[in-house]
């Protein structure tokens, strides 16, 4: 048996690396020449030749390079096969529906000729085996021994290992942050500050920690004369803060002893990646609450490398603690990371309950406890002393809303009154056509009334689930068109931050004339070619991809997938949980593509999960 399957591989090699180097080589639209063809067959093959795009070069490089990688011994000693296989079809799949979202947001294209039909196989068959190889690929390189030659940054790193790593970040970051002043601004944290100067209502739908503290800040300094200044005091705030949690990281990954390439590439990442060196200087709370996530995710492995260590520790304790409160009061969908995670940690400890030293966890229990209750003590008392109004509820209803939106598009005939009825009691119907935008929920979850009922709010509901048995691939491709942008790479996903005002003139007067902002024309020749070196790494090799949400997102999920190897990989899902359900929150949310900070908690604590998958590989449990 083995010997047939032997033979057999090099012919599924070949094959799989042919679809897989035409997957990336051919062009996916609708091509017609507009000829009449004697055959049907005549007709397929002008359509595949003309989707060549004249790339045949490109593609034998690529074949070759597949085939090689697919023959060798390492792709079979991947393990989780099945698991592995069903996740690369699951991949692809979505890979092959964006294909046709990009083109006009339908499924139209997969199926509208044979040539069509054969090209949807082509990319089904070769994303499949393309994303197994890389899978592959990557177990073998984190099971490779840690080789002991050193180089010159080994030999640097070997003196003073944390001081080099915040030496080569502030090297990295001080110019960008010096050229950004005041600030490299985003819309959301204008509008915390329009509504803290009282230019709309003062609500929860930003934390209320972050809205005051840049309010406050900017207030003092606009009495001083310059209400930017306090804009740059955040910059600078951050720009420490982001120096110091990530050189901690990287002293995980020292202890964890992992291979050079994890540690070298992780410093490649920080130093020319723009999800770091652009966002150090955008005062905003998404940088902070994913640095937040990734001190968790370091301290839940510090805890599960030495729990004693860990509990006698008052630096682990306290790092906790900050963590902890920082992913509850820095972003509120915090919460819904936070304590599912709690819940399923409590359950695994309850089924290993025997095996848990109980003076331990009643000791976290009561760390975590106590974090959560003071975190939430606190955004209350700052809501109660300021009359923060709670943001609207409505905030969570992006999905249906989308969802919603693309029926009442392309249904809105066959819809009955009653259908209909219930959905403008909520959200302005007639409308709903005008504003829906595939990859945005955004437009049409501003459509939602402000004073919404139970009674009326209960029937929109049911009426949307209802509407789910009637138009279900609707509701599917609504929902994808969205989200496939998480784990699809071949559309870039590129924001540079590079002004500080943003939007009309009109709407920033308020806050020039009134209250002091301004900006500075110092460096505005340095911020324009840091504006273009940002973009041009997003474009790039190696930097580029990793500078996605698609790469990151995917490389946890098939790290989760071979976690099922054994017993001492599966400790690898503690770790991945939070990530887990920031993944699912991400699908909820509004968007992803141009929004890729919503993907920040995983982005930023993936290279100390490569790290410790990598650990567990190679050492298994530490004693």
């Amino acid at each position: 048996m083995q010997d047939k399957l032997l033979k057999v591989k090099p012919i599924v090699c070949l094959v799989g690396a042919f679809m897989a180097s035409l997957m990336l080589t051919m062009s996916f639209g609708i091509h017609s020449s507009g000829k009449e063809y004697s055959t049907a067959i005549a007709a397929v093959f002008d359509d595949l030749f003309s989707s060549m795009d004249n790339k045949s070069f490109e593609a034998t490089i690529l074949f070759i390079v597949f085939y090689y990688i697919g023959t060798r011994k390492y792709i079979s000693d991947v393990p989780c096969k099945i698991a592995v296989g069903i996740f690369s079809f699951i991949v692809s799949s979505v890979w092959l529906l964006g294909q046709s979202f990009v083109i006009d947001d339908s499924f139209v294209n997969l199926t509208a000729s044979y040539g069509q039909m054969i090209k949807s196989l082509i990319f089904l068959a070769g994303g499949f085996y393309l994303v197994y190889i890389l899978i592959a690929l990557f177990y073998y390189f984190i099971n490779k021994p840690v080789l002991a030659d050193e180089n010159f940054l080994d030999k640097l790193l070997k003196k003073n290992y944390y001081l080099t790593i915040a030496l080569i970040l502030v090297m990295a970051w001080i110019v960008p942050a010096v050229i950004c002043y005041p600030a490299f601004m985003n819309s959301d944290t204008w509008a915390q500050l329009f509504q803290y100067y009282g230019y709309g209502d003062l609500t929860a739908h930003h934390p209320a920690v972050t809205t005051l503290t840049v309010g406050i800040l900017t207030r003092i300094c606009g009495a001083l004369g310059n209400a930017s200044a306090g804009l740059y005091i955040i910059v600078l705030f951050q720009f420490a803060v982001y120096v110091s949690v990530i050189t901690y990281s990287f002293s995980l990954i020292k202890k964890l002893d992992v291979q050079k390439w994890i540690t070298y590439l992780y410093l490649i990442m920080c130093v020319l990646s723009p999800y770091y060196a652009n966002r150090v200087n955008v005062p905003l709370k998404d940088g902070l609450f994913a640095l937040a996530n990734l001190l968790l995710i370091v301290e839940i492995i510090y805890g599960l490398l030495d729990i004693d260590e860990y509990i006698k520790s008052r630096r682990h304790i306290v790092l906790t603690v900050i963590a902890i409160a920082g992913t509850l009061l820095l972003r509120h969908n915090g919460a819904y990371v936070l304590y599912p995670t709690i819940l399923i940690f409590t359950i695994v400890a309850f089924i290993k309950r025997k095996r848990i030293n109980k003076a331990y966890a009643t000791r976290i229990i009561a760390i975590v406890l106590i974090t959560i209750v003071c975190s939430n003590c606190l955004e209350s008392g700052l809501k109660a002393a300021t009359g923060m109004k709670n943001g609207p509820f409505t905030e969570a209803l992006s999905l249906p809303a989308q969802q919603i939106a693309r029926t009442v598009k392309k249904y809105d005939a066959v819809m009955t009154d009653e259908e209909k009825e219930a959905i403008n009691n909520v959200i302005e119907y007639d409308e709903l056509v005008h504003f829906y935008e595939p990859y945005i929920a955004d437009p049409v979850k501003g459509l939602y009334y402000e004073d919404i009922s139970k009674a009326d709010l209960k029937k929109y509901l049911i009426t949307w689930m209802k509407m789910f048995f009637k138009y279900p691939d609707t509701y599917i491709a609504a929902f994808l068109n969205q989200n496939f942008y998480l784990i699809y790479p071949f559309e870039e996903n590129n924001v540079v931050y590079n002004q500080f005002f943003i939007g009309h003139e009109d709407r920033m007067a308020p806050l020039k004339d009134n209250h002091g902002f301004k900006d500075s024309a110092a460096f505005d020749g340095a911020q324009e070619f840091a504006y273009f070196w940002n973009n041009f790494w997003y474009s790039s090799p190696v930097v580029g991809m990793m500078a996605h949400p698609a790469v990151p997102t995917l490389l946890l999920l098939a790290m989760v997938v071979l976690a099922f190897k054994n017993r001492k990989t599966r400790r690898f899902l503690i770790v991945a949980t939070p990530l887990i359900f920031s993944i699912f929150i991400i699908l909820l949310a509004p968007v992803i593509q141009y929004a890729s900070r919503y993907a920040f908690p995983i982005i930023y604590s993936l290279p100390v999960c490569v790290a410790y998958f990598s650990y567990l590989n190679r050492c298994g449990e530490r004693k």
